[in-house]
């Protein structure tokens, strides 16, 4: 699907609701428009579902979705995202986005959040014009920096939100826009910043060469109302590796709520937050924009009650103004242990440097890496890089204009040419089906990775199956099924002596292309013999089964 000159203007932001239910695009010119993404989708489109002129003054440059997504009480086929965009005129804001899911008849209809015809209104600066299937309201303007914003993010809670910006600060910022901390040790331009995924790290990036880590956990003090259950919801997180129960999160301050209490708009806030929130002058709904008629809350008593081997191998993808992909592996030791207990071979026992390609690799006792391919991927500087969801596939844009597709081997599955200028940013959904692109020609192009891409390598079927699986299952496929080298289900699973098991094809594949070394490990291989691992052959053919997929018709 082309989004067809959806923007006046160079296209610099791109992102999926966490539910790949909503693509948001952002451009130079300030402006946002909201998409609905369906099967099957149109050849081209040339309207969005929601729009919204002058977002920001002079230009978005970063936009990213909660995880948190609501369904409006009144309405359970209307759900509520919660965006959060940034941009040149040195403001974050923050969004409520109100979208139907499905079809039906204005008889059917009880949502008052989205108009039963397409409609404008002004909120604060911006105009937003709704459809039928879509509305927004701004419902926190923040003036962040001194400065453009050049990236915003939520933590994985949803619980923070952080920002920098070319006045060299980091700022940490809860739901009801109060700055909890500013990281100022920059002393260039920020350009970007990350969030690891159980919210207890920040990394951010600057033109003085440095990266900076800050622990949220540690040196950060939270200095607000709900400083201490924060700390909370950060261990829960952290220690019971399952996400918080939806209901017990408060939708302005996204934290586990001590004292709930519920409003006429149906939704349930901490108690502390909805006084604040009045006490401001505001007599809308924190959820809806919605006038309230009445600001008595209601003890919710029933919600209270309810409340009441150490060697990690990870994979890396990186891209660069030398125009090449690179995919490392980085072997990170968790923990701190004795050299008796040390086993792994993959770290050395004290600091050593090393050269790899045409890079040098200084490790330390609890860290190395190696660069295990190299690929030449375009013709001019590559702008972005991303993993789908399943780790199966690379997508890589350029300067070069190209969209590429690539498989865990380094062949291009496929090349989307599309684009008439500069590819400057890409996102890839939740469940590995669709690609996004925005360029300096104005347009978004989303690529239907199950429909009209065709996957021309030796796993694509197991390719598709693998899609199915996840998205059909709902839960992840067993780490142990996947190759190393393909990221791929294995139909014919043999093992190495690096005590890795690799699919058949692929790591006859990697000695024919001459490599002597381990895929995982980088390390010289004393000897090329494969043995098929027969177990672990027939643990897949058994998971399959579970799953009600033949194994007959998928090769097994």
């Amino acid at each position: 699907m082309t989004l067809n000159r959806v923007h006046e203007e160079a296209v610099h932001t791109l992102a999926f609701s966490p539910d790949s239910y909503v693509l948001v695009t952002g451009c130079n010119l300030g402006n946002l428009r909201f998409f609905i993404v369906e099967q099957p989708i149109e050849s081209v489109k040339f309207i969005a579902d929601c729009s919204v002129d002058n977002a920001h003054d002079l230009g978005v440059l970063s936009a990213d979705f909660c995880k948190i997504v609501r369904n409006d009480p009144s309405d359970q086929r209307t759900a509520i995202y919660t965006l959060a965009t940034c941009g040149t005129d040195h403001y974050l804001k923050i969004w409520r986005l109100f979208v139907v899911h499905g079809v039906y008849g204005d008889e059917e209809r009880r949502t008052k959040l989205i108009p039963q015809t397409p409609q404008e209104h002004i909120c604060g600066t911006s105009t937003i014009y709704c459809t039928e299937r879509m509305n927004a309201e701004c419902v926190l303007n923040i003036n962040a920096h001194g400065s453009s914003v050049t990236c915003v993010r939520f933590n994985g809670t949803g619980t923070l939100l952080a920002s920098c910006s070319l006045d060299r600060m980091v700022k940490i910022w809860d739901m009801q826009g109060n700055c909890l901390k500013t990281l100022s040790d920059h002393t260039r331009y920020v350009n970007c910043m990350t969030i690891n995924g159980n919210s207890t790290i920040i990394a951010s990036g600057s033109n003085d060469r440095s990266v900076i880590v800050w622990d949220l956990n540690g040196e950060l003090s939270l200095n607000s109302h709900v400083s201490e259950m924060r700390s909370l919801l950060f261990r829960l997180v952290a220690d019971s590796g399952s996400d918080m129960p939806l209901e017990f999160i408060c939708p302005i301050t996204h934290e586990l709520m001590r004292n709930p209490v519920m409003l006429e708009d149906g939704f349930s806030y901490e108690e502390a937050a909805i006084d604040e929130w009045f006490k401001m002058g505001k007599g809308t709904s924190p959820m809806t924009n919605l006038e309230l008629t009445s600001m008595e809350t209601i003890p919710n008593t029933h919600l209270k009650s309810t409340s009441d081997q150490r060697t990690a191998i990870y994979t890396l993808a990186t891209c660069g103004t030398d125009h090449y992909l690179k995919i490392w592996r980085l072997f990170v030791v968790h923990g701190v242990y004795g050299d008796e207990e040390r086993r792994t071979k993959l770290i050395p026992q004290t600091p050593q440097e090393h050269i790899c390609g045409t890079s040098t690799i200084y490790c330390t006792e609890r860290m190395n890496a190696e660069c295990v391919l190299n690929i030449n991927a375009h013709g001019s500087s590559v702008t972005c890089v991303r993993f789908n969801g399943t780790g199966t596939l690379l997508a890589s844009c350029s300067l070069d204009r190209m969209v590429k597709i690539w498989d865990m081997q380094g062949n291009c599955l496929k090349t989307l040419s599309d684009h008439t200028r500069y590819v400057n940013c890409m996102t890839i959904n939740g469940n590995s089906t669709i690609i996004a692109s925005g360029s300096n020609d104005r347009s978004v192009i989303v690529w239907d990775l199950n429909g009209e891409l065709s996957l021309n390598s030796h796993v694509s079927e197991m390719r598709s199956l693998l899609f199915r699986l996840v998205a059909d299952s709902g839960s992840d496929m067993p780490l142990e099924f996947i190759c190393p080298i393909t990221h791929e289900l294995m139909r014919n699973p043999v093992m190495l002596e690096d005590g890795f098991s690799y699919e058949e094809a692929a790591i006859d594949e990697w000695f024919k292309m001459g490599k002597g070394t381990s895929p995982m490990t980088n390390l010289e291989l004393t000897s090329m013999e494969t043995i098929p691992n027969t177990y672990l052959k027939s643990c897949i053919d058994k998971y399959l089964k579970s799953l009600d997929y033949d194994a007959v018709d998928t090769g097994f």
